[in-house]
């Protein structure tokens, strides 16, 4: 698999928006996408087409309430039947044993209640609403913004990274507001020149 540059496709089915790469070769990893509280999924297209287009297939749940993580884990169980499914676009065409959950607000607990699931090897909530972080097995990227006067750094510092268990990393990123998620993820593709990174002694 290659390490960027893909062109993004996306499709929707029931209860799902995917992207992917346009031209696919094979062992794609998944991730699973959860909305934040009221916000549709055509919000944060901009991001997902951003990892889309770093050869991950995501499937984005349309649900605005995500926070229990069924919706999320829901879309894996649609990606690796579909992998298995001859005459698919994704048929053969995904790593199966590679998912990750990620998510902004509601949909960051929702990542984080959703890794929870032994089919996830990682998970990277946004600006994430409390979850049972301590459930969690594999490793952990959150982050957060400093400007975030809904969820701030402060208290996802307390509900997420403190309470970890396994291997995890507690980002900031500086000047961010809550909002500032939605679209492209705050600058996602730049988000490891603007974060404060602090790993955790897991």
């Amino acid at each position: 698999m290659q390490n960027s540059g893909y062109a993004v496709t996306s499709t929707s089915t029931s209860g799902y928006k995917i992207f992917y790469p346009s031209q696919m070769d094979g062992n794609h990893p998944i991730i699973t996408w959860g909305n934040g509280t009221g916000a549709p999924t055509f919000s944060y297209k901009a991001l997902l087409r951003h990892l889309a287009s770093w050869g991950f297939v995501v499937v984005a749940s349309n649900s605005s309430m995500t926070q229990s993580g069924k919706e999320m884990v829901g879309g894996i169980d649609y990606l690796i039947k579909e992998n298995s499914k001859s005459g698919s676009t994704f048929y053969k065409m995904l790593d199966t044993d590679s998912v990750g959950t990620t998510g902004h607000s509601q949909g960051g607990g929702g990542a984080v209640n959703a890794a929870k699931d032994d089919r996830v090897i990682c998970t990277a909530p946004l600006a994430s609403s409390p979850a049972q972080i301590k459930k969690v097995k594999c490793p952990i990227f959150i982050v957060a913004g400093s400007a975030d006067n809904i969820i701030s750094a402060n208290l996802v510092r307390s509900m997420c990274y403190t309470p970890a268990t396994t291997p995890t990393i507690f980002g900031i990123i500086q000047g961010l507001n809550h909002s500032g998620f939605v679209g492209n993820g705050g600058q996602s593709m730049r988000i490891c020149d603007c974060m404060v990174p602090v790993s955790s002694t897991g």
